[in-house]
Order: structure tokens, then C-alpha cells, then sequence
């Protein structure tokens, strides 16, 4: 060939950096549809308020990456977007979601393998991280809606 066939192809113009954030009564309206939604999934949209942590980050969240103890969160570098052990302090209010939900999801204490167990698990594997998060965003987002706040 005597060029590249994709030399003159189009290219998009990557995706615009977005700088919107929500409104304390946005906020404060998503926390109570999340209390309502409860475990899993209002309690996964908790955490994010209160870490400021990536989505994907917390899907991948193991049991044993808590440290209660120390009120600390450490996601290990391979799976930190930046490639490097991440830790993150666990605010009072923070450390009283993280409780309830490894309640939620703890299996029995004789079971060897549960400190690698994903906090959000689905239901039918403790190796998948829950499924159906656009679901209950969609319904958290109607109930906020409904409160008169609009997203």
C-alpha cells in the first residue's frame, strides 16, 4: 500500500472535562432516596458521596481493603486508576455506612475466603460485583424528582 488507509480518517475531539457539581439541596435530596434504596445500592451511592471515590473503585471493594480499626479505606494499586495504593480516611459518618454494609455483606465467620469478598456482591456470586446500578440510580433520580428537585 502506497499510504495508511485511515491517514485522512476523521478523528473526534475528545470529550469536553465537565465542571458540574451538585447543589447541597441535589445532594442532600440524592442522600435520602439512598437511605431509601438501602442495600446494596443506596448504600453503594453513600459511600460515593462521602469518598469522593470512583465508581469502579468501590464496585471493586474487598472486605479485607477495610481496615475498621484504622477508619481507613486502601484500594490497592492494581486496581487504582493511577496505579498506586490509594488510601482513604473514613469520616465518622462514612465508617457507620461502611459497618452496615460489611454486615450486609459478610457471610458466615467460618467461611476462610471472606476478606476477599466484594462488599457489593451480587447476589448469586461473591466474585461479581452487584448488577442492575443504572436501575436503582434511574429510581433514586425519579424519587428525587418527585421531592421536587430536578437532576
Amino acid at each position: 500500500m502506497p499510504a495508511h488507509p485511515c491517514r485522512d480518517a476523521w478523528c473526534p475531539k475528545p470529550p469536553e472535562a465537565r465542571d458540574r457539581v451538585l447543589t447541597d439541596r441535589e445532594l442532600a435530596a440524592l442522600w435520602h432516596s439512598a437511605s431509601e434504596e438501602g442495600y446494596p445500592f443506596g448504600n453503594f451511592v453513600q459511600l460515593l458521596i462521602l469518598t469522593g471515590q470512583r465508581r469502579g473503585e468501590m464496585l471493586g471493594a474487598t472486605l479485607g481493603e477495610f481496615a475498621i480499626s484504622a477508619r481507613v479505606w486502601t484500594i490497592p494499586g492494581d486496581r487504582a486508576k493511577n496505579g498506586k495504593a490509594n488510601i482513604v480516611p473514613l469520616s465518622p459518618q462514612a465508617l457507620e455506612v461502611v459497618e452496615g454494609v460489611i454486615a450486609s455483606a459478610r457471610p458466615g465467620s467460618d467461611d476462610p475466603s471472606h476478606m476477599h469478598r466484594l462488599v457489593f456482591a451480587s447476589e448469586s456470586s461473591a466474585q461479581n460485583p452487584v448488577s442492575g446500578i443504572t436501575r436503582a440510580w434511574n429510581r433514586m433520580r425519579k424519587r428525587r424528582q418527585n421531592h421536587g428537585v430536578r437532576s
